[in-house]
């Protein structure tokens, strides 16, 4: 599938990661090929910034997708992965291999995207708890930016910054509440993880039995992967994020494409973290570290976004709930014959009464798709399929 033109792509989804790798990458090569997949959420203002971006690289070619030209999401539930782990990406499987297919019909043999830009550019908070000891007033003054930005209770806030326990201690607090109810959806984020660990509705109290003895283990082992709190968030959510990605690169690859993530290169991640947390991140202006980074090749309008409000829906958008109307039935029959629920790890009365529901929330969504992945995972293992472990992450 793969041409003979060698033409370089880019992901344009009219967010500053991608917009600034975009026009940096156009300087050099102003034939770039760019890919948009537009959402059905109308109120994606991304769309329009994608637009206006592509009028600002008249020498390229740029391929505009409608949600409607793609697989939509959840669909193919049954389709098998390599062995590797269960893939976390799962939903967005079919979309993202036809995207690849596409490419290449245009002669795209390398693509860039701006995969990993959100956690280095974003900066997790957590660095408020050391900054808090350090350099208290500027704590605070960020902190009233952070808790607005964020809605976060006061006292709970609080708590968190004062808190002095290690990492050994928020494993063994996801262990103890595991099972615990769902706490507010403005979540702090100041402790080491980046969010209370809880196990999905459906899963088996063998599951969760088996999580909790995990957790417990890891709580023995874990060793910090930075002193403070904001660094070691940051570089576990790169960490815990790579292998998803990985899976991702292996699927363009399959198509003849070299998916590339510059955002994911060790000189760009050290170069990130050298920076004080506390200018790589601000609650007032939206990823600063990336703005000047890109301040005379992107476009200003991209660059001086303001912060965007945190979305109360988990990033489940219009698209996944529409993904879910239509192959609903799919996933239930499914879990039918279900290996997690041969193995009692699930309990699929529990699970149909969730995905049935008049709304199905999203943190619900976001749990089938990790549960459709181990399941995918899970029958490739114990049913066999062609997937390898072994497979090149790049385009032969």
């Amino acid at each position: 599938m793969r041409s003979g033109t060698g033409r370089t792509g880019a992901d344009l989804s009219g967010g500053m990661d991608s917009t600034a790798l975009c026009f940096l990458t156009a300087r050099h090569e102003p034939e770039l090929v760019t890919l948009n997949r537009r959402e059905n959420d109308r109120e994606n203002g991304e769309n329009r910034f994608a637009a206006e971006c592509a009028r600002q690289l008249p020498d390229g070619t740029h391929l505009v997708l409608d949600p409607r030209e793609l697989p939509s999401a959840f669909e193919d539930p049954g389709a098998l992965t390599d062995h590797e782990e269960p893939i976390p990406l799962f939903r967005e499987l079919a979309a993202t291999g036809r995207c690849a297919e596409l490419l290449a019909e245009h002669g795209v043999q390398r693509q860039l995207a701006g995969f990993g830009g959100d956690e280095i550019f974003g900066g997790p908070p957590g660095h408020l708890h050391s900054l808090l000891r350090q350099r208290p007033v500027k704590a605070i003054r960020q902190l009233r930016g952070y808790r607005s930005l964020h809605r976060w209770p006061l006292l709970p806030t609080m708590a968190a910054l004062l808190a002095a326990h290690d990492v050994a201690h928020w494993w063994r607090e996801q262990s103890d509440r595991l099972t615990a109810p769902n706490g507010p959806r403005h979540h702090t984020a100041l402790d080491w993880g980046p969010a209370p660990l809880r196990a999905a509705p459906w899963a088996s109290a063998d599951a969760v039995a088996a999580a909790r003895a995990e957790l417990r283990t890891a709580a023995t082992e874990a060793e910090p992967l930075a002193p403070d709190r904001g660094r070691h968030q940051l570089l576990t959510a790169l960490r815990t994020a790579a292998p998803g990605y990985r899976r991702l690169v292996r699927r363009y690859a399959a198509a003849g494409v070299r998916l590339e993530l510059p955002y994911y290169d060790d000189r760009v991640v050290e170069a990130a973290i050298a920076v004080r947390p506390a200018e790589r991140a601000s609650p007032w202006r939206y990823k600063p570290l990336l703005a000047e980074a890109a301040r005379g090749t992107a476009p200003d309008a991209v660059l001086q976004r303001p912060v965007p409000a945190p979305r109360p829906d988990a990033g489940v958008g219009a698209d996944v709930h529409i993904g879910l109307r239509r192959h609903r039935g799919a996933v239930l029959a499914l879990f039918t014959d279900s290996e997690l629920a041969a193995h009692g790890l699930v309990d699929t009365g529990v699970l149909r009464k969730h995905l049935l529901a008049p709304h199905v929330e999203p943190r619900t969504l976001v749990a089938l798709e990790h549960l459709l992945g181990c399941e995918a995972w899970l029958r490739g293992v114990t049913q066999g399929s062609t997937g390898r472990t072994d497979a090149p992450a790049t385009a032969s």
